[in-house]
C-alpha cells in the first residue's frame, strides 16, 4: 500500500457499537464529507399505499417494494447488444408475489409528475417490458386508491382477493 493511502486509512475512524458516533477524517480536511446523505427507501405516499395493499392481501400472497428489472429478467442471447442495458435501473414500485415469489403482479404508483413527457416514456417502456414477461400491471394514482373498496376491486381484476 503506498503512504499516503496508509496515512489516509489511519485518519479514519469507524466504531459502531450502541449509540457511539462514526467519525471520519480526511488528510485533506478537517472533517470528511460523506457523498450521500441517508434517505427512506420510500416516500410517504409509497409507503401508505404499500401498508394499504398489504392489509387487504390474502396470506397467499406477498407484496415487495422498489422490484429492480434486472432481478425478474434475464438476458435473452438472440436479442440485440445493448437491450439489457435498458432495464438495468428500471423498478417496478410494487410486486405481488405468491409464496414461491412468482411476480403474479406489478403496480405502479403515479403521481402528478408521471404526466410529465420523460416519466410517461418510461412508463411506456415497463409496460411494454412487462407485456413480454407475460406480467399484468396495475397503475395506480396515488391521490385516487383512497378507498379500500376501490383499491381491492382494481386488485380483483389481476388476483384471486
Amino acid at each position: 500500500m503506498c503512504p499516503s493511502c496508509t496515512e489516509k486509512i489511519k485518519n479514519y475512524t469507524n466504531v459502531i457499537p450502541n449509540n457511539v458516533k462514526i467519525q471520519r477524517k480526511d488528510i485533506y480536511k478537517n472533517f470528511y464529507i460523506a457523498p450521500f446523505n441517508h434517505r427512506k427507501m420510500l416516500e410517504r405516499s409509497e409507503i401508505d399505499m404499500f401498508n394499504r395493499i398489504e392489509s387487504i392481501l390474502p396470506r397467499k400472497y406477498r407484496i415487495m417494494a422498489e422490484i429492480p428489472l434486472r432481478r425478474i429478467s434475464e438476458k435473452n442471447p438472440l436479442s440485440p447488444a445493448g437491450h439489457s442495458e435498458n432495464i438495468l435501473h428500471k423498478y417496478i414500485d410494487f410486486g405481488i408475489f405468491d409464496r414461491n415469489f412468482n411476480l403474479c403482479l406489478a403496480i405502479e404508483l403515479n403521481d402528478e409528475s408521471h404526466r410529465e413527457e420523460d416519466k410517461e416514456t418510461r412508463d411506456i417502456f415497463l409496460h411494454n417490458i412487462l407485456i413480454d414477461f407475460h406480467i399484468p400491471l396495475l397503475t395506480l394514482w396515488s391521490n385516487d386508491e383512497n378507498d379500500e373498496d376501490i383499491l381491492r376491486f382494481k386488485l380483483r381484476d389481476f388476483i384471486d382477493i
